[in-house]
């Protein structure tokens, strides 16, 4: 796995907080339970069970589940998000090339979405520590983005963090994670690719809002929201200047879908950005 692509190798982030690496055929033996899905974790796996990658790829699973469900086994490629100079692409275990003129658009339309920085909402991992310290807290209960949620209360967000919205008595999505002044904000702290998810998440809710068989409830009224924001803090060293500078093609393939989508609803849209900082 060395770094040979203009995007690198990296893992797709999912809602799950469980994954255990293994090979299929000698999972009891071969098994790897890890918290997130990351390289470094994965090249443990593949020393600790001598893998030869070349030789064993097709054979690599990884289990993703959550505490109370079952969870779900695929191939370690189904987790990837791979593009290389050629523009081939690894897209949830399946190939694509892409032309030169595609990447073009996606960075183009990502580039006129609206986006803003406020140097006072970046994300403090000295003042996160400290607070999980100081109240003898769990980071697995007190996770980076429910503690940063919490704080944004003190200005006038209402925290909706794992407020799950039951739809039709059968599925369950979690509608928001903030909201204020008619904006529904969805916030994810990570790498690039773990920011993905949060733009599956803004379009299940993008669905709900235009299901008129349906609503969004806060304070047991329902609400009329006029806009939607990717709240978007990265972990990387570098800030960007424009959102194509993000280096994931999944990642434009999904923010352009939602612009898309949320369009199409009649809603405004923008993208906050922050870092995380020591």
């Amino acid at each position: 796995m060395d770094e040979v692509s203009i995007f690198g190798v990296d893992f797709v982030f999912t809602d799950k907080n469980q994954y255990t690496f293994f090979l299929k055929g000698n999972k009891r033996r071969t098994s790897y339970e890890v918290k997130e899905l990351n390289m470094k974790d994965f090249r443990v796996f593949i020393r600790q069970n001598n893998i030869n990658l070349y030789e064993e790829l097709d054979n690599i699973y990884v289990c993703a589940k959550n505490e109370n469900d079952k969870g779900f086994s695929e191939n370690i490629k189904y987790f990837l998000d791979y593009v290389d100079d050629e523009k081939y692409c690894l897209l949830y275990g399946k190939w694509y090339q892409f032309n030169r003129s595609y990447i073009d658009y996606l960075e183009t339309e990502a580039d006129r979405i609206p986006h803003e920085y406020l140097e006072e909402d970046d994300f403090s991992l000295t003042d996160y520590k400290s607070y999980i310290i100081e109240n003898g807290l769990d980071e697995r209960v007190m996770y980076k983005e429910k503690y940063f949620n919490s704080i944004k209360e003190n200005k006038g967000y209402m925290n909706f963090d794992r407020d799950f919205e039951f739809i039709r008595q059968k599925y369950s999505i979690e509608k928001m994670d903030l909201y204020k002044d008619n904006v529904l904000y969805f916030v994810k702290i990570g790498t690039p690719q773990k920011l993905g998810y949060v733009i599956d998440q803004c379009l299940s809710t993008i669905n709900i809002l235009k299901d008129k068989e349906t609503e969004i409830i806060i304070n047991s009224k329902s609400i009329k929201p006029q806009g939607v924001c990717l709240w978007l803090v990265m972990d990387r060293k570098n800030k960007i200047d424009k959102l194509s500078e993000i280096e994931s093609l999944i990642f434009l393939m999904k923010l352009n879908k939602k612009k898309k989508q949320v369009v199409n609803a009649g809603l405004d849209y923008k993208v906050k950005i922050n870092y995380v900082k020591d």
